[in-house]
């Protein structure tokens, strides 16, 4: 999953989907996209390969990190955020 752009709602709903999803290892996924926009809302877990997802994601959203993203205002989309 791609975190969208990072000022909408996609931070939020993906979080909700893992508190969600989290119990069942059939269901794992992980996020492509920047660590600190999740960890307002759920726990975090840095991978460096989609395979390390289902090992994590009892425990915390997988997130395999993109670059550094520009300064965001929520709720205010930015396309040089979201290329």
């Amino acid at each position: 999953m791609s975190m969208g752009d990072p000022a909408g709602v996609g931070p939020a709903i993906t979080a909700a989907a893992w508190k969600n999803l989290r119990s069942d290892a059939d269901f794992a996924f992980y996020v492509i996209g920047a660590p600190e926009l999740y960890r307002p809302f759920c726990p975090t877990h840095e991978i460096t390969s989609p395979a390390e997802a289902p090992a994590v994601f009892a425990k915390a959203l997988p997130v395999l990190p993109v670059g550094p993203i520009p300064d965001i205002t929520p709720g205010q989309p930015a396309p040089e955020a979201a290329p």
